[in-house]
């Protein structure tokens, strides 16, 4: 069990780092791209639509792959009042409980994100843009982005974590 306790904990530190890296670099090429957006419009009067095209797919990226790692830092957005009244066992209780329904909601989330990417993949769905990329490619990231979510939090709701063993093992 401690070996594959040490597997996942080594592949969610490197699923961090990728996470980390990937926003860090989209942020940037988003922001560089708004830039040279501004600098053609204004210096040269020239409009790359498909720079503003690549900026948004880059942002729409960034969202989904930014909910993942929020999910695994816990913060996503969370009503957490009842938490912050309750003993700290029933907190956990309450949290693990949470964390299951955010798994169920994000597999749901995930099949039906699968069945959207499919669907417009079989259609052959283009962007209506100067780029007319496909379209499917660039939302693949929506069911990995909740799956990643689903795993993470169903993780979190199966799998005590280490303040909570400490709780249980107290009582």
């Amino acid at each position: 069990m401690a070996s594959l306790r040490a597997i996942v904990s080594k592949t969610e530190r490197v699923a961090a780092a990728i996470e980390t890296a990937f926003l860090a670099v989209s942020l940037g090429g988003a922001a560089l791209l708004a830039l040279s957006l501004i600098v053609f419009r204004n210096l040269i009067n020239v409009s790359y639509n498909a720079l503003e095209e690549i900026s948004v797919y880059l942002i729409l990226w960034m969202v989904f792959v930014g909910m993942a790692a929020a999910e695994r830092t816990r913060s996503n957005i969370s009503i957490d009042i009842l938490s912050h009244a309750l003993p700290p066992r029933s907190a956990a209780i309450l949290q693990r409980i949470a964390d299951a329904l955010t798994s169920l909601l994000a597999l749901v989330l995930t099949w039906a994100a699968y069945d959207a990417v499919m669907f417009s993949r079989m259609i052959n769905e283009r962007a209506v843009s100067s780029l007319e990329v496909k379209i499917w490619p660039l939302m693949a990231i929506m069911p990995v982005a909740f799956a990643l979510v689903a795993v993470r939090s169903g993780a979190r709701a199966l799998v005590p974590q280490p303040s909570e063993r400490t709780l249980e093992s107290a009582h």
